[in-house]
C-alpha cells in the first residue's frame, strides 16, 4: 500500500516482493521514507516544549562551495532564523560532506550530536537534506529522497537527540529556497535570466556583448582561460564562456 504527500509516493510497512520460490520480503527499509517521522519540525517542538538550548549543523557538499562562501551564507541565514525563534544557540558545527548518512565523512555530524547529547540540546539543521541525503542522489537526481532504513541510521546515530529542521521536514521545496536565500546573500540572480540572455540566439547576443571586453583584455595580455573567468564572473547570467570560445572570438576565421 502506498499514500502520497507532496506527490512523493509514502510506502507502508507492509511493501514486500516475492521470488522466484515464492519466498516473501520485506521491501519497507528500502522504501522511500517520510522525513517527519523521523525528523521534528523546530516550531512544533517549541511549541510543545519550550525554549531549549540548540546546536546548529550546517553542511555543504564540497570544498569548492566553502570556499565559494556558501558555508558562511547557509550558517549565518540559520543564525538568523533561530534568533526569530528566540532559540539559544550553543554551538554551530560547519560541516563539508555529501550528505549520505553511511558516508565516512560525517564526522563533524557526530560530534554536533554528542556536544548536543552532553548537553541536553536539540539539534538543529535549515533542511531535512542538510542532515542526510538519499544514497543515490547525484546532480542529475536532486529530488532523491532518503529511504526508511537510511533514516533510522540517522535516529540511531542520534541516539535520543532530538533532531529538527527550521523549514517543514517534507517540504519538497526547500532545496529551491536554500539556493534562492544564497543567491541573495550573494546579490546574484534570483529565478530564470533575463530574455536577451536565453533561448534562440543567445550565443551571437552573448558575443556581441562580451566579445569586446574580451578583445581588451586580450591586449593587456591576459590568457584565454583567465579572460573566460573574467568574464564569467562579470556576466553571471550569461551561458558560461569557455577559453575555446574566447580564443574563436579573437581569432576569426
Amino acid at each position: 500500500m502506498k499514500s502520497k504527500l507532496f506527490g512523493k509516493p509514502r510506502f507502508s510497512r507492509d511493501a514486500h516482493w516475492v521470488d522466484e520460490k515464492g519466498y516473501r520480503y520485506s521491501l519497507w527499509r528500502w522504501m522511500p521514507g517520510m522525513a517527519s517521522e523521523f525528523i521534528h519540525h523546530l516550531p512544533t517542538l517549541l511549541a510543545k516544549h519550550g525554549q531549549r538550548p540548540v546546536v546548529l549543523l550546517s553542511r555543504v557538499s564540497t570544498e569548492s562551495q566553502r570556499k565559494d562562501g556558501n558555508l558562511d551564507d547557509a550558517t549565518a541565514s540559520a543564525l538568523r532564523e533561530l534568533k526569530a525563534f528566540g532559540c539559544t544557540v550553543l554551538k554551530t558545527f560547519p560541516e563539508v560532506a555529501n550528505g549520505g548518512i553511511f558516508d565516512s565523512d560525517r564526522i563533524v555530524l557526530e560530534r554536533a550530536i554528542e556536544y548536543a547529547r552532553q548537553r541536553g540540546a536539540w539539534l538543529v539543521v535549515q533542511s531535512r537534506d542538510r542532515f542526510l541525503r538519499g544514497r543515490t542522489f547525484d546532480g542529475t537526481s536532486q529530488s532523491e529522497l532518503p529511504t526508511v532504513g537510511e533514516y533510522m541510521a540517522l535516529r540511531r546515530m542520534a541516539g535520543g537527540v532530538p533532531l529538527a529542521t527550521i523549514l517543514p521536514p517534507d517540504d519538497p521545496g526547500a532545496r529551491s529556497s536554500q539556493i534562492k536565500r544564497g543567491q541573495a546573500a550573494k546579490g546574484t540572480h534570483v529565478g530564470r535570466p533575463p530574455k536577451e540572455m536565453s533561448g534562440r540566439g543567445v550565443f551571437k547576443r552573448r558575443k556581441a556583448a562580451c566579445s569586446p571586453e574580451a578583445q581588451r583584455l586580450h591586449a593587456e595580455g591576459r590568457s584565454y582561460r583567465q579572460i573566460a573567468q573574467d568574464l564569467n564572473q562579470r556576466q553571471d547570467s550569461w551561458p558560461v564562456v569557455s577559453a575555446k570560445t574566447v580564443w574563436n572570438w579573437i581569432n576569426p576565421r
